[in-house]
């Protein structure tokens, strides 16, 4: 049963990105408009539960703890979560750098702990690794494309109900992502990095 203190479910008008849910209330409304509407203390508790009510309810069991854990996760977790898994998916080549001076580049670019968790999961990477380039320098440019692109690929893969929350308060202006995608391949990163970070 719906918790009813989980403003995941049930008030998303609490968190949600006015300019993603406008089109909920209605075509061409202005963000500025529905971020009023939306903390109005006479109308907005009104527009959050019908906003509920258009992206659907569940009771959360239909995904494993750390999927929705995930889910519910604020905008800066699901950005690092797309940041790790990009790495993931390029493990094989940032496996691969040699050079000191690449290492470090890319340390800077993602950080330390974000090397080492492709590293740790260098297993999960498609193979071969799909890359447009093997060239260094593109590395981290690359990594932050794909990941966003897995991350894209775990939202469509939820139940309608989270993948539309998900969407209210992830915001993917990156650069257009391939056309190969293993879909599979990047919906498996996501999962195995939800259930590591949240311990399930």
């Amino acid at each position: 049963m719906t918790d009813p203190g989980d403003a995941f479910m049930t008030d998303p008008g609490a968190w949600a990105d006015p300019a993603a849910a406008a089109a909920y209330f209605a075509p061409g409304l202005a963000a500025p408009t529905v971020r009023r509407l939306l903390g109005s203390p006479r109308l907005g508790a009104r527009a959050s539960t019908h906003l509920a009510a258009c992206l659907g309810y569940s009771d959360g069991t239909a995904l494993p703890p750390g999927e929705l854990s995930l889910a519910r996760a604020a905008p800066s977790v699901l950005r690092s979560v797309a940041l790790g898994a990009g790495a993931v998916w390029h493990a094989r080549r940032v496996r691969a750098l040699v050079l000191g001076a690449d290492i470090t580049r890319l340390s800077d670019q993602i950080g330390e702990a974000t090397r080492d968790l492709a590293l740790r999961h260098v297993d999960l990477a498609p193979d071969p690794a799909v890359a447009e380039s093997p060239d260094p320098a593109t590395l981290a440019d690359d990594i932050v494309r794909d990941g966003g692109a897995c991350l894209g690929a775990w939202i469509a893969a939820l139940p309608d109900w989270a993948a539309a929350r998900v969407r209210l308060k992830w915001r993917d202006d990156g650069p257009p992502r391939p056309a190969g995608l293993d879909h599979d391949a990047a919906v498996r990163i996501v999962r195995v990095l939800a259930a590591e970070l949240y311990g399930s």
